[in-house]
């Protein structure tokens, strides 16, 4: 290379910014570029006096809307900068003579119509500073003009201007900016007639036959879709001057920036102030002191800071805490080398933030040696700031930046923060890392040949280490400290040497070196090994050395209930105090009252275990801004829990959630800590409506009281805290209470609501028109409750909402385009009901085009079929889809499977999608694919290796199961292929499925044997291979797997003796029926499986007696041995199986979610069950050779639902205390040798409705009342020749009655006449009967008249019967008689004759 050439790149590091005077020619021309340059460079001639990388800007929208006009007043405003237009229509393709005669057949507006070649070529040499010559076309002649050109010189702005210029990609990677003018279609034709019939010598039918044929498909084709790679959208065009002028702004600003930042649209430099380029004279000065440049370079690191944080995708949402707060929650500092000089101005602006540290050895320009690092294991989640104050060559940098990416963390959460930069190291760091960001204060001239930045500042670390040193005494009474806690991880390694405030989580003064910070917090405690970093032991009282200590951390340690030491109320200036979540025990020492300079104080979930404490000694923390007891048991407190923090006038967060409080007062006398604007007093049980004192907060920003039993209307008040920006009143359903009523109107007047979360209570009515008011709005959760009706239209004006969960209420009627019109942010929408009914309809045009690009999609049991829904087309930022129920008939489209997403859930099923899934969607990890009761059809797919869970049952799959699946998909967790028509055999390679808990390939029609690869998938969870045609025997590897919970192989064709299977410790339900299994049942199904629930071994060969071992399970609600060659006796330790008892209450829990579908005989047929089958309890031993009595102890089973003890050959009677079996539904004892009568107590048998006694010894009579009145077939009883009673024939005594009747008859005969016989013959016994009948009338009638008539009666009545029995005085009295007539006495006698 020549002496006065060299690289155009290297001029180009040797640029000025924008905090530097000028371009150091000396510089540069008398360091030629270093051999060894770390990045590359391309050899050009170079030129002194080089322009700076021109600004290009393209402008596109469609034909006639007005996109030149802009042009020209961007022009008009950059007036002092030189700008250049470059229109398109320039290059045109002339049209050949052919053409020209078909010239009202040819696309103008076509992409192919333009010699985009020869734009790229023109852009391409004035973006690199050259003059080009621009074609002139004829737009009447539609040919250019070969012998004019218009000459374009290189300038500070390039503008691009053209209906296409979006549509090339290469176009558009050359702009710098993107404008798109957009102009109603009415506007945009009159202007083109107007333009096309003056300007181009057109007439008007030419001009509207085009617009029809060539340029509005062309519009709708290619320009508008172009639209979403602009930067900017100007509507109404020209007319709009406030974008146009925020725009040539914008561009002023872009032309102040340094070079390399126009190359690499990732690096930023702060803007410049005469401040900050003080601050870099001073820094630079080799006379400064070490506290000055500690002070200025300090302040320099906070603006980066400030601006590297202002690159985060936060939100207000987030804000809870000021915003710096609210971030350090988000990130995670990573610093290397010399970068921990930069962590106190980081924790200026970050308080609490997560540091890590790498360390890299640099030689020379290559520094590729690593260290030490030490890093979470949840990094990946975070974003990260790598903090450096001098990026040089860049090398150690990118060392550092790849080892970041290795740990997970994306390339994109990366923000690289310094102070002063080299251009080598920008093109160093920036071309291997394009989407990492980074940002600089400064950006230098170069390195010199010992690679420092010039002119640079020296090394930061020495200059800034102040060296001032920490007292002698505080020096020891921190290794006192140290001495007294234990340090797995060592944390304090560095606590070594004599200057402590270089030793890490302390802190000093510059001036003074007193130590004002001690942060011992578990910075890893997020992660999962964050217990190996807990300090424990305990405080040295040795802390009260340090007088000036302002900040100690000690949390999220474990000091294993060691008492809060109450010393620390002695440190007198402390302002912030945090001991949450270290596991300290005892009651919160009240000395802490004491501390009254106290600004923070974080006392929550410290406890070891919990302890009622006051907080009375609250009341002197008058300047407490931040209060957080979360966690502590605060029931002491709970009369006056209130009037205690109301004393602390200061106050601006108050934490009590989970505090134990049940009582809130409904008054407040006096209002004194009005400055509230935090409250969090959620998971608390108060029981009570909201306190109208609440509502006097004005300043609430935070209000917190889910999960508090409230109960309830929300009143009308709550238009009252206009500046609350979070309201979370969920989960305030339960028995005792529940917010109920309508949603107020007031809520309309929250404006700077950014969160509502009213989700799990139980409101009702529709959600309120006012709720479009909430423009601030960004999540709404009102999910699970009662709300009804048509959901309102209004929710369509919350232009912020980012959130919509609306799901688990009755809505009814329909959603259209007006629900979603100004919903341009939303990012999250879910919309179910786990009922399948579906009311809700989704009304959208196939062509409507929604304004929001959606990352979770939940629609559940609402219709939004038959079509599957078109609107999807362009959401290519989707990752959750979820479409279950939606009564979609159709095929996947073809558009569905090329979209440019990638998916972590994807849901359709039960729907009656049919054809192919396309094998070209992508997914993340975890995957989830749900694709259920469909008609799908060929063979299985295969996606990405990313996939976890992929669910296929009930479709129409057929084909092998891929052999390649384990390559295909090697991550996959669960698998659920069950219910289609695969074939073949279960291929080897699914042994490589290495971390498969769940394996489901039942109902298909999979043949050959099980393989014997199971050892290999030692998480297996489930196992169900059930309803095929599978042979062979049981592999011994099957046993190894411990943590087999379901083993389902039945309805096969499997065959020998069941191996042991001890190591099935975990065993849940283990089905093997339907097979041809023989050989003793093992005893170790009852030694070894202790939470058994389902034991199915029926229709097999198995022999023996049951083991006694099987009365062990504790939990097994479903036995059935049926059809097998079972003998012996019915163990008589059955009734151990405490799961058919009632002091078993029924738990729906992990273990009972997943038990498959299970065929069982009941009620007299076979029932299939599967989400209820935990509530079915059955024991069936038919049909083998089973003996003996039945055993006393099934009686004690009395959550029974069904016995079946049929087809043996059991004997004796039936036990008495059968009737104890309350809950029995079916129970058939038939075909065996039972004897004795039906025991009464079967009659409490109320829930029986199916009974089968048949062909049995029994005898006696049929019970006749309760159930057995309805059990009426006779066939339940047949075979028995000893039992009668309905329905069967009369008893014995019954079959003898006809006889008896006639016994009857002929004794009434002879007894009647007998009797009335003989006193018709004989006339004496006639009178003699006839008068003592008379006599006893006659003595009845007469007291009865006696006691009613003759009340003056003294002393005893007479009675004088008279021996002649004629008509006489039978009773005197003093004045009243009563007489028998004579007529009477003749009438006796009359009878007589």
């Amino acid at each position: 290379m020549s002496e006065n050439v060299i690289t155009i790149d290297y001029v180009m590091e040797k640029a000025s910014g924008p905090h530097f005077s000028g371009l150091r020619f000396d510089i540069i021309l008398s360091s030629p570029p270093p051999s060894s340059s770390p990045g590359p460079s391309t050899n050009l001639a170079a030129d002194p006096h080089a322009a700076k990388q021109p600004f290009v800007i393209g402008v596109s929208g469609g034909t006639a809307s007005g996109k030149t006009t802009v042009c020209d007043m961007i022009i008009q405003q950059l007036h002092d900068h030189r700008v250049v237009l470059v229109n398109q229509d320039s290059f045109y393709r002339g049209l050949t003579p052919e053409e020209s005669e078909r010239v009202h057949e040819y696309n103008f507006d076509h992409p192919d119509a333009f010699d985009t070649e020869q734009l790229l070529d023109c852009i391409q040499k004035l973006k690199n500073g050259q003059s080009v010559r621009v074609p002139i076309y004829d737009f009447k002649t539609h040919r250019r003009k070969s012998d004019s050109f218009r000459q374009v010189n290189a300038s500070d702005v390039i503008i691009l201007e053209g209906i296409l210029v979006f549509h090339d990609q290469h176009v558009r990677n050359l702009m710098n900016m993107k404008i798109f003018v957009h102009t109603d279609a009415d506007v945009r034709l009159a202007r083109r007639i107007r333009r096309d019939t003056v300007e181009r010598g057109r007439d008007i039918n030419s001009v509207l036959e085009m617009y029809a044929k060539f340029v509005k498909p062309a519009f709708d084709d290619f320009i508008h879709p172009s639209k979403k790679y602009a930067d900017v959208i100007i509507p109404l065009g020209s007319e709009n001057h406030v974008a146009i002028d925020l725009i040539v702004q914008h561009i002023r600003t872009k032309l102040g920036q340094h070079d390399l930042c126009k190359i690499y649209p990732n690096v930023y430099v702060i803007q410049s102030t005469f401040q900050i380029r003080g601050m870099h004279t001073l820094i630079r000065d080799r006379e400064i002191s070490k506290h000055d440049f500690v002070f200025y370079s300090d302040r320099l690191i906070r603006l980066v800071v400030e601006h590297g944080l202002g690159h985060l995708p936060f939100t207000e949402k987030q804000i809870i805490t000021p915003t710096v707060l609210c971030l350090c929650q988000q990130l995670f500092l990573v610093y290397y080398v010399s970068g921990e000089s930069m962590e106190n101005a980081l924790r200026a602006c970050c308080k609490g933030i997560k540091i890590g540290k790498i360390l890299i050895h640099r030689v020379g320009d290559n520094g590729k040696q690593l260290i030490y690092e030490k890093l979470p294991k949840d990094i990946s989640e975070r974003h990260v700031l790598l903090l450096d104050p001098v990026l040089a060559t860049g090398n150690s940098a990118n060392q550092a930046i790849e080892l970041l990416i290795q740990k997970g963390v994306p390339e994109a959460h990366i923000i690289f923060l310094n102070l002063i930069s080299a251009p080598e190291g920008i093109h160093c760091v920036s071309k291997r890392f394009p989407s990492l960001k980074i940002v600089t204060s400064e950006i230098d001239v170069a390195l010199n040949e010992e690679f420092r930045v010039i002119p640079g500042m020296g090394e930061f670390g020495d200059r800034a280490d102040l060296n001032v040193g920490c007292k002698e005494t505080e020096r020891k009474a921190l290794l006192e400290l140290k001495a007294g806690l234990t340090d797995p991880s060592g944390r304090l390694l560095s606590w070594v040497g004599e200057d402590c405030c270089q030793w890490s989580g302390v802190g000093c003064n510059y001036v003074t070196g007193r130590v004002t910070k001690l942060n011992l917090r578990n910075e890893f405690s997020d992660g999962e090994d964050g217990t190996a970093h807990e300090f424990g032991g305990e405080i040295n009282p040795s802390l009260l050395v340090l007088n000036d200590l302002i900040h100690l951390d000690l949390s999220m340690n474990n000091f294993e209930g060691v008492q809060i030491p109450s010393f620390i109320g002695s440190l007198e200036k402390l302002e912030y105090l945090n001991l949450s979540s270290a596991s300290f025990g005892g009651v919160i020492p009240h000395n802490l009252g004491n501390l009254s300079r106290l600004l923070s104080l974080d006392l929550s979930y410290y406890n070891f275990e919990l302890v009622a404490n006051e907080i009375c000694w609250l009341a002197p923390l008058s300047s407490l801004k931040y209060l957080n007891l979360g966690g502590v048991d605060l029931s002491k407190a709970n009369s006056h829990w209130l009037p205690t923090v109301n004393m602390l006038p200061s106050l601006v967060e108050l934490h009590l959630p989970s505090c134990g409080l049940s009582v809130l007062p409904l008054t407040l006398p006096s209002m004194n800590f009005a400055s509230l604007s935090v409250l969090d007093l959620s998971n608390n049980d108060f029981n009570s409506t909201l306190p109208p004192w609440l509502f006097n907060l004005t300043k609430l920003v935070t209000l917190e009281m889910h999960s508090t039993n409230l109960h309830g209307a929300l009143p009308e008040t709550f238009g009252s805290l206009t500046s609350l920006r979070m309201l979370d009143l969920s989960e305030n359903s339960n028995i005792e209470g529940h917010l109920i009523g309508k949603l107020p109107d007031s809520l309309g007047n929250l404006k700077s609501l950014r969160i509502l979360n009213l989700w799990y209570n139980s409101f009702q009515g529709s959600i309120p028109k006012s709720i479009g008011n909430l423009n601030s709005l960004e999540e709404l959760y009102i999910s699970h409750n009662q709300l009804s009706g048509i959901i309102s239209e209004s929710l369509g004006q919350l232009s912020s909402q980012t959130t919509l969960h609306i799901s688990e209420n009755t809505w009814e009627g329909s959603i259209t385009e007006a629900h979603f019109t100004k919903l341009g942010s939303l990012r999250e929408v879910e919309i179910y009901n786990t009922s399948p009914n579906i009311s809700l309809v989704f009304d959208i045009s196939s062509d409507w085009i929604p304004p929001f690009k959606l990352r979770y999609l939940n629609i559940r049991s609402c219709q939004l079929g038959p079509k599957f829904p078109t609107w999807l087309r362009n959401q290519t930022e989707l990752v959750t889809l979820v479409l279950n129920n939606a009564r979609i008939s159709d095929t996947i489209p073809e558009w569905f499977s090329q979209l440019d997403f990638q998916l972590d859930q994807l849901d359709v099923a039960y729907n009656q999608l049919s054809g192919r899934v396309p094998n070209s969607l992508r997914f993340i990890k975890p995957g989830n694919v749900d694709l259920r009761s469909n008609r799908f059809e060929g063979p299985l797919p295969l996606w990405s290796s990313n996939i976890t869970m992929l669910s296929l049952r009930d479709n129409l799959f057929s084909g092998p199961i891929p052999h390649d699946i384990s390559e295909v998909m090697p991550s996959l967790l669960d698998l659920d292929v069950s219910r289609n028509s695969l074939n073949g055999s279960i291929p080897l390679s699914m042994g490589n499925l290495s971390q498969l808990t769940t394996m489901v390939i039942s109902n298909n029609l999979l043949s050959g044997e099980i393989p014997n690869f199971w050892d290999s998938i030692p998480s297996l969870y489930i196992l169900d291979v059930s309803n095929n045609s599978l042979s062979g025997s049981i592999p011994r590897s099957l046993t190894s797997l411990t943590s087999l919970r379901f083993l389902i192989l039945s309805s096969n064709h499997l065959s020998g003796e069941l191996p042991s299977m001890k190591n099935f410790t975990d065993m849940r339900s283990l089905d093997l029926g339907e097979n041809n299994f023989s050989g003793a049942i093992p005893a170790s199904i009852g030694e070894s499986m202790p939470s058994l629930l389902i034991l199915r071994l029926r229709l097999n060969s198995f022999s023996g007696s049951i083991p006694s071992q099987l009365c062990g399970l504790s939990s097994l609600h479903i036995l059935d041995l049926s059809h097998n060659n079972i003998s012996g006796n019915v163990p008589r330790c059955i009734g151990n199986l405490t799961g058919f008892r009632p002091e078993v209450t029924d738990k729906v829990t992990e273990d009972y979610l997943y038990q498959g579908r299970l065929k069982v005989v009941a009620k007299g047929r076979v029932l299939e069950y599967d989400s209820i089958l935990y509530l079915f309890n059955s024991v069936d031993l038919s049909d083998n050779n089973l003996s003996g009595e039945m055993p006393l102890g099934l009686t004690s089973l009395t959550r029974l639902g069904t016995l079946n003890l049929s087809m043996n050959q059991l004997t004796g009677n039936i036990p008495e205390k059968i009737g104890n079996l309350e809950w029995i539904e079916t129970l058939d004892l038939s075909s065996n040798k039972l004897s004795g009568p039906i025991p009464q107590s079967m009659v409490n048998l109320t829930f029986l409705n199916h009974l089968n006694l048949s062909h049995n010894y029994l005898s006696g009579e049929i019970p006749r009342s309760n159930q057995f009145v309805t059990l009426v077939d006779q066939s339940i009883y047949e075979g028995n020749t000893g039992l009668c009673g309905h329905p069967l024939p009369n008893c014995q005594g019954d079959e003898e009655t006809p006889q008896f009747i006639i016994s009857m008859v002929i004794g009434f005969f002879f007894g009647f006449w007998g009797v009335c016989g003989t006193l018709v013959i004989k006339k004496s016994w006639r009178c003699a009967y006839f008068n003592f009948t008379h006599e006893v009338y006659a003595y009845f009638e007469i007291q009865k008249r006696y006691n009613r008539s003759l009340s003056t009666c003294t002393a005893k009545p007479y009675f004088k019967y008279l021996k002649k029995r004629t008509g006489a005085e039978i009773c005197l009295a003093s004045t009243n008689f009563v007489r028998l007539s004579k007529s009477n006495a003749y009438l006796a006698w009359f009878k007589c004759i």
